[in-house]
């Protein structure tokens, strides 16, 4: 019921955040680099203003619906398992810092490309169904809605208490926005975080396409390919296949070699052969 209730939050501000990306990619002709952005809460205030409150929602500023939601996540999780309530924890960190980032680098600080400077509010076609949705960022986790369009009951403000899952949740959002403006306030011209171990590895996905390309297609593949290989040609191809096939053919020769139409032969044979059932049957039956 808590994750059936925060992807009911979810829906209001996620769809505003993505709705609010595209409007700014717009207005800053497509460009969709956050580096070559900036300065644009000066240019769309109102845009800005909506993916602000979105990015609220979503990191879980107290009293915006994504705040209940996850208190709700993180209360059940603490109650059913307390390894899922940890990570909850970190994940909460990672959004926060994320979130942040994209805040301070692309509506703070200075214009950093000739579309940045041109931006211009979007009209309101874009602006309207951003506005909506900013308010049911802020206000859909309230009994008044949350109770009348998700199907179950209570799951809102009232259920909310100060505990545990309140104390981690403020911890990972502060550390988060923190963490955040060390790095990205000030208007950087590139990431900070960029070019070190741990940035590469997530580049590289963590390195598992790698892992699976050397180690599973390359390494098992062309082991297990080998043996195949090996069994196919020498023990197939070379010992059952190829054997009998050279079995018959010499059998075939042999043979060929007794039928070679000469009479004198026959009678020879014939006489070998009438011989040796005479010496079996006289010697041996007795």
């Amino acid at each position: 019921e808590a994750a059936m209730f925060h992807l009911f939050t979810h829906a209001w501000f996620k769809a505003l955040l993505f709705l609010g990306a595209g409007a700014i990619i717009f207005a800053c002709h497509h460009e969709q680099d956050i580096w070559k952005m900036g300065g644009i809460m000066k240019r769309m205030k109102l845009t800005s203003l909506t993916f602000i409150i979105g990015t609220m929602a979503l990191i879980a500023i107290p009293f915006t619906s994504g705040f209940f939601s996850k208190e709700a996540i993180l209360e059940a999780a603490l109650h059913k398992n307390p390894v899922f309530f940890w990570i909850g924890g970190g994940v909460a960190l990672l959004t926060t810092f994320y979130m942040m980032r994209v805040i301070f680098v692309v509506f703070f600080g200075r214009e950093r490309s000739h579309s940045a400077e041109h931006a211009r509010e979007v009209g309101g076609v874009m602006l309207i169904p951003l506005l909506i949705l900013a308010v049911l960022a802020v206000i859909s986790g309230y009994g008044f809605i949350a109770d009348r369009l998700v199907p179950f009951n209570g799951f809102a403000v009232a259920d909310f208490h100060m505990g545990m899952p309140f104390y981690v949740s403020m911890g990972a959002l502060v550390l988060g926005i923190l963490l955040a403006a060390v790095f990205y306030a000030g208007s950087p011209a590139s990431d900070k975080l960029s070019g070190n171990a741990v940035s590469r590895a997530l580049a590289n996905r963590l390195y598992i396409d790698w892992f699976y390309d050397k180690v599973l297609v390359k390494g098992v593949q062309g082991i297990l390919a080998s043996i195949i290989d090996f069994i196919d040609q020498f023990i197939i191809s070379g010992l059952i296949v190829g054997g009998l096939a050279r079995l018959a053919a010499a059998v075939g020769s042999l043979l060929r070699r007794l039928q070679s139409g000469n009479m004198a032969a026959y009678t020879v044979l014939f006489g070998v052969g009438l011989l040796l059932v005479i010496y079996f049957t006289v010697f041996y039956s007795c």
